[in-house]
């Protein structure tokens, strides 16, 4: 077998260093970081209770990350699963050539159910803190 026989049936092979690669994924994981801080802000608008913000975003943390995928792999409950913000805000599964797991998720879809999620948080946790009215007890 030749060595441009080997290349096809592989593909390519990437050579990255360490610090490019710890980069890169940072950078692809960051939308997940900023959708999680945007939903902990929402919460804690709409309770008025900072540690009930910060448990509910950690349990929908560990929903989208354990209880999600295992529901999504349900090709009849995949249709609606593809719209949660949980199935498309880590980026770095598309990194190096790779794809998503589920059916109907590709990074362009990916990208415009993550904005939409953010767009509607933010507008969300803007419009209900600017009609909260706030004392500024100044000595």
């Amino acid at each position: 077998m030749s060595a441009s026989r080997i290349y096809d049936l592989i593909g390519y092979i990437l050579i990255v260093n360490l610090f490019e690669y710890v980069i890169i994924v940072g950078l692809s994981k960051l939308p997940m970081y900023i959708i999680i801080i945007v939903f902990c802000m929402l919460i804690g608008t709409l309770k008025n209770h900072t540690s009930m913000s910060m448990i509910l975003t950690l349990i929908i943390f560990l929903i989208g990350y354990r209880i999600l995928p295992i529901w999504s792999g349900v090709d009849s409950l995949n249709v609606v699963a593809r719209y949660f913000v949980t199935n498309n805000w880590d980026f770095s599964m598309y990194l190096f050539g790779k794809m998503s797991k589920l059916n109907g998720i590709t990074l362009y879809s990916s990208i415009i159910v993550y904005l939409i999620h953010l767009f509607i948080f933010l507008y969300l946790t803007i419009r209900k803190f600017n009609r909260k009215e706030i004392y500024n007890n100044v000595s």
